[in-house]
């Protein structure tokens, strides 16, 4: 397969080489998004991608890609299906947490969802409160890299006022901050940053968890692709999909790691990772 401006066996080293072959908000690769139209959440585990493709008929299935290449693996029926009838469609956000799971979101009933990643078998749920169709993007801040142990959620307001949302492990609101008009949000638990892709001005935001604003850069590659429907974090990676319709259905890869960023509250966990 060849991305767009790079091979994937390049794309690959690339990404063995680590970040300093790049810049924060460089475009590495992209792939088109499987299926035609209507894709919704993004996440990302050490092989795959995961996303919600609404236009399919009946199951509206979970799409599987690896994340090194685009190509498609399989899908499976949604979480939602059975649970929220009727508006099973109504998926937006999604996260990876360690251990094998996603947790997702469903606007038109402003709940969350936990399913097995590998076959999207219903876990638990719980509201998020908001009520009028506020709950948007997801992501789980896994307490580091390949465990399953939270630290809690963040869950952004599309529309205004933008606000994202902090939430204990047990789905109590904590506190809030404002944001931009993120449909999905990713956590990256390199950098400890929640990473929001700006629907309306085509931008990326890193946020520390309680809300500082560390980096920003330009994810809209050209005028005509809109719609950042989903976004998800990988090691030094943001993948940002976009749902503009055709030819426009692509995960796009950018360079996204920021030496340094994190906390102090925060720097011992994360320089740990890297023992």
């Amino acid at each position: 397969m060849t991305f767009r401006g790079i091979k994937a066996g390049v794309f690959i080293s690339l990404i063995a080489a680590g970040p300093a072959l790049a810049k924060m908000g460089d475009l590495v690769a992209s792939f088109p998004a499987p299926g035609t139209n209507q894709h919704y959440g993004l996440a990302a585990d050490r092989n795959y991608l995961y996303t919600h493709h609404s236009s399919s008929v009946g199951s509206w299935p979970i799409f599987i890609i690896r994340r090194t290449s685009g190509s498609f693996v399989g899908s499976y029926r949604s979480p939602f299906y059975g649970v929220t009838p009727g508006n099973y469609n109504c998926f937006r956000g999604m996260s990876y947490q360690g251990g094998g799971y996603i947790w997702a979101t469903n606007f038109a009933y402003d709940i969350v969802v936990k399913f097995r990643a590998s076959d999207g078998s219903f876990i638990s749920s719980w509201g998020t409160g908001f009520g009028k169709k506020r709950t948007y993007g997801i992501c789980a801040r896994n307490y580091k890299s390949g465990t399953g142990t939270l630290r809690g959620f963040n869950i952004s307001e599309y529309h205004a006022p933008r606000r994202i949302w902090n939430f204990s492990t047990s789905g109590s609101l904590v506190s809030s901050f404002q944001g931009c008009a993120a449909a999905d949000l990713a956590w990256d638990v390199w950098d400890q940053l929640v990473w929001a892709a700006d629907v309306s001005d085509g931008y990326v935001y890193g946020y520390s968890s309680t809300g500082r604003l560390l980096s920003s850069w330009a994810w809209r590659v050209r005028p005509t692709i809109n719609n950042a429907f989903g976004v998800a974090h990988y090691g030094s990676y943001l993948y940002v999909l976009t749902t503009s319709g055709a030819p426009d259905e692509y995960i796009w890869v950018f360079h996204c790691f920021i030496p340094g960023a994190v906390e102090p509250a925060t720097l011992g966990r994360v320089k740990a990772l890297y023992r």
